[in-house]
């Protein structure tokens, strides 16, 4: 932040009566993620901010410092101290490719939470490339198939109330007080366990400590609006086209000793579109399996894929 406490502007758009504003920080060290950024809402004529912070706090990067003024749920709040219309959080390298319609009844329903929620979606597999020795017509030769690499084979309850586990890259926060005292709250817990990753506190914070989350309107996000580059049937609307940064070694659980949610609150999810021993041909529309040494088709496949 400057001196006088505000937040250094890089780039704006506001040309329309957009319901929400679009809102993105980075670091010097990110500017062209951030140009690249904004190329795309300025393409769309989307109404945004992207502000130039001087860090960023390690619960966002493992390159990060201790200064808690610039983590996630701070920035957050210091935009809505002169913002009085909903933010849509997105970090730094994400790019849109198509105007999020779905957000623009956000306002008239009242939603004060929005993010894509893992165990919320019973089809949450990712895959990503892998290089396979294969022999044809007496030839070794190197295939590229795409295998099972992400998966979260868990799913919320009917019985009980509903939890998370997010992906932080894009978050919708109303101007409420529902939305207000959960970025509150997530912000003292940053400040708690300040080496855990922020999406994670985050649901540790409304998983377990939230005591009031019947008064937050909540929509979970669909994946095409949070789209990691591993999930390659989904047609993107916002994007993070980058390969992910995982951060094992700042797992909340590990780092704290705390559970971030309540265990025996979810069920194991047992099906899954595609068996995680299958090998996808992404050229040929194929799924083979591995038998004896030798590939054989399972399924042929119509499903688009987006790389």
């Amino acid at each position: 932040m400057n001196p006088d406490g505000n937040l250094k502007i890089f780039k704006e758009k506001n040309a329309s009566d957009q319901s929400f504003l679009i809102i993105s920080f980075f670091t010097k060290n990110f500017i062209s993620k951030a140009e690249r950024l904004a190329d795309s809402l300025d393409k769309l004529s989307l109404n945004y901010k992207i502000f130039e912070i001087p860090e960023i706090h390690f619960s966002k990067s493992n390159k990060g410092t201790s200064n808690i003024n610039y983590c996630m749920p701070k920035l957050i709040l210091e935009v809505f101290k002169k913002n009085k219309t909903a933010l849509l959080y997105v970090d730094s390298d994400i790019v849109f490719k198509k105007k999020p319609e779905l957000l623009s009844s956000f306002k008239q329903k009242k939603i004060d939470f929005a993010i894509y929620n893992f165990i919320e979606d019973t089809d949450n597999e990712g895959y990503l490339p892998l290089k396979v020795n294969i022999k044809v017509e007496n030839k070794i030769i190197q295939k590229e198939f795409f295998v099972t690499k992400v998966s979260l084979p868990l799913v919320n309850s009917p019985k009980h109330e509903k939890q998370m586990l997010t992906a932080g890259a894009v978050a919708y926060f109303a101007n409420s007080e529902p939305s207000i005292d959960l970025l509150k709250k997530w912000l003292k817990n940053v400040e708690r366990f300040p080496r855990a990753v922020d999406d994670q506190t985050l649901d540790y914070t409304f998983n377990i400590e939230l005591n009031e989350k019947k008064k937050l309107n909540i929509y979970w996000l669909p994946k095409n609006y949070c789209r990691y580059n591993f999930w390659i049937f989904t047609d993107p609307v916002i994007n993070h086209p980058d390969e992910v940064t995982y951060r094992p070694e700042d797992n909340f659980d590990d780092i704290t000793g705390i559970k971030r949610y309540v265990r025996k609150n979810v069920l194991k999810r047992l099906n899954a579109k595609i068996d995680k021993t299958h090998l996808i041909d992404i050229e040929k529309k194929i799924i083979f399996k591995i038998v004896n040494n030798k590939i054989e088709v399972v399924k042929k496949f119509i499903n688009e894929v987006f790389i």
